[in-house]
C-alpha cells in the first residue's frame, strides 16, 4: 500500500472513532441531565414537604 493510501485509512478509523466517543459523550450528558432533573424535582418535593411539616409544628405550637 502506499503510504497516502495507509494515512486516508488511519485518518478515517480515528474520524470513526472520534464520532463513536462524541456519541458516548452525549448519551453520557443526557443520562447526567435527566438525573439532575429527578434529583431537582426531589428537592422541591421534599422542600414543599419540609415547609408543611413546619406550618404543622408552628400551627400545634400556637394551640
Amino acid at each position: 500500500m502506499t503510504e497516502e493510501k495507509i494515512d486516508k485509512e488511519e485518518h478515517e478509523k480515528v474520524k470513526e472513532y472520534l464520532h463513536e466517543e462524541i456519541l458516548k459523550r452525549d448519551k453520557e450528558i443526557e443520562r447526567l441531565k435527566d438525573e439532575n432533573r429527578m434529583l431537582l424535582a426531589t428537592s422541591v418535593k421534599r422542600n414543599k414537604e419540609l415547609k408543611d411539616l413546619q406550618d404543622q409544628v408552628g400551627n400545634f405550637i400556637k394551640k
